[in-house]
């Protein structure tokens, strides 16, 4: 709830959108519920999936460390995402984020909410148009996934 205030402050002082292009949707499309916990076929799903556009500049949404980029297809080298220590209370001890080309200068660099992080892929292009581009996000804590949702939306 706070960051989501915090969130709402800052796109009102710069007047820019922060992270989301659709601001705090989560994807519902035919290819399934983007929502924290949603049957997959391999399970459930152990994030969200925030709406983004292709090509958009993503932002912190809080105070992070930027371990590393990772690849969240095994031989797909396209997609790309980063793998980040989250700072502050309730946002759990690891954050990942899949569908984002990071910007190299952030990789292994403590990065303060609000700066630019990374660029939105369009993830369409691997399943089909009719799945709605968006980041996955994970947050993690002692091994356990959480649900980042009110982290977010």
């Amino acid at each position: 709830m706070m960051y989501q205030l915090l969130w709402t402050i800052l796109l009102l002082l710069t007047g820019k959108r922060r992270f989301q292009i659709r601001p705090h949707k989560i994807r519902k499309d035919s290819w399934g519920d983007g929502s924290f916990d949603t049957s997959r076929t391999h399970g459930s799903h152990q994030g969200i999936d925030i709406e983004t556009s292709p090509g958009q500049t993503l932002y912190a949404p809080y105070n992070m460390y930027v371990e590393r980029q990772n690849w969240p297809y095994k031989g797909d080298w396209y997609f790309t995402g980063m793998d980040v220590v989250p700072k502050g209370s309730g946002l759990g001890t690891k954050a990942r984020y899949f569908y984002v080309a990071p910007f190299e200068e952030v990789l292994g660099t403590h990065v303060t909410m609000g700066s630019p992080i990374g660029i939105a892929q369009d993830i369409s292009q691997k399943y089909s148009n009719e799945m709605i581009p968006h980041v996955h996000v994970e947050h993690w804590k002692d091994g356990e996934a959480i649900d980042p949702t009110n982290i977010y939306i």
